[in-house]
């Protein structure tokens, strides 16, 4: 947060017959320092307790309100968890909501999104980079979802198999080349 100059707004505040008076300047001067002073320290305060900004002890606080735990995380990843949860509490169960939470959960380039009549979706993570256990993501995107909706999530590595059609998939491996071939995705739940 960018603290005004009191000295020079409370300076150039005063009317004409004040501006050059030695005596009055300085006067405005010791007064606008004591409430500079206040202002700096208070604004020092409210960007330490900022989400975006705060560090160690008051993202754990953040976490006892939210409910998330920190598990060893660096401060960096645990505000991105902190910030999963908060979409998850405020999540109305739209397609959009459930993506933006399992790309932030996932740490994921991209996310494929298939909706499956009646009421199931399907969503795949292509090289992902994990924040939380399988656990944690399963749960965030349960609580996430509508009532009466299925989810099948997918962790699809850099390196999938993949058919005919597919120009990234690397189809299936060579018993006489291990090197050959990609991997298949894992099934989250």
């Amino acid at each position: 947060m960018t603290v005004p100059n009191y000295e020079t707004q409370a300076i150039s505040r005063l009317i004409e017959q004040y501006k050059e008076k030695p005596v009055i300047n300085s006067l405005v001067s010791s007064d606008a320092e004591q409430y500079q002073d206040i202002e700096s320290v208070l604004s020092e305060l409210i960007d330490n307790r900022l989400l975006d900004t705060c560090v160690g002890q008051q993202l754990d606080v953040y976490g006892q309100i939210l409910n998330q735990p920190r598990q060893g995380f660096d401060d960096t990843t645990y505000r991105i968890l902190l910030y999963s949860k908060i979409s998850q509490i405020n999540s109305e169960g739209r397609i959009e909501d459930l993506i933006s939470i399992y790309s932030i959960l996932m740490g994921a380039d991209s996310i494929n999104l298939y909706e499956i009549f009646p009421a199931h979706v399907s969503m795949y993570a292509l090289d992902s980079n994990k924040l939380g256990t399988n656990s944690e993501i399963i749960n965030s995107i349960k609580n996430a979802k509508s009532a009466g909706v299925s989810v099948t999530l997918h962790d699809v590595p850099n390196n999938y198999v993949g058919f005919i059609g597919d120009p990234v998939g690397l189809g299936l491996g060579d018993s006489n080349n291990p090197a050959v071939g990609g991997y298949l995705s894992s099934i989250l739940v």
